[in-house]
């Protein structure tokens, strides 16, 4: 009897077998038309449904135009149609982010001293790795997006706010 080794299993193994599960990771808004019948229910094999799920943007390119596939679920929350996450709409403040991170970041530390003491796999330990660093940078990037989409927001109100007035006649406004 062989033994058969065993396959270190990664979030992103078994990628390089499919092209097109390649290409969703590079456009997951492109790609993801051509894997979604019309209703947004994917098509393919089991591990392009997981993938399909895992990238999602909740929107897909319809030409140039990125159209978002969400429709509300009726408890003031947003449902995707592709992968069924539910979303709420409204941004967190910058103290809850910092905390939820905080939490995140010291449940992968433990996994990180786990890991290293256990002595898994190198793979295991770089996605471990790749993970804290991923969700350390992303407190900020969060702030930075929710503060964006609140510019815009005001400056809309503005426009429209001005547009609402009657303008008399020698005014500035």
């Amino acid at each position: 009897m062989s033994k058969k080794k065993k396959k270190n299993k990664t979030l992103l193994s078994g990628i390089n077998e499919s092209k097109e599960l390649q290409m969703l990771l590079k456009d997951p808004a492109g790609v993801i038309p051509a894997i979604t019948s019309k209703k947004g229910k994917i098509k393919g094999d089991k591990k392009t449904r997981k993938m399909v799920r895992l990238v999602c943007p909740h929107c897909i390119k319809k030409g140039n135009k990125m159209k978002v596939k969400m429709k509300p679920d009726g408890n003031g929350n947003m449902r995707c149609q592709i992968c069924g996450d539910i979303i709420k709409p409204k941004f967190f403040s910058k103290e809850e982010v910092h905390s939820r991170t905080k939490k995140e970041l010291e449940m992968i530390s433990q996994g990180k001293l786990a890991a290293q003491s256990l002595g898994l796999p190198s793979s295991n330990v770089q996605d471990i790795a790749l993970t804290y660093m991923a969700v350390h940078k992303y407190e900020n990037t969060y702030n930075n997006i929710a503060e964006a989409v609140n510019k815009k927001d005001r400056i809309k109100r503005n426009k429209k706010n001005k547009n609402r007035g009657y303008q008399s006649y020698g005014s500035w406004s």
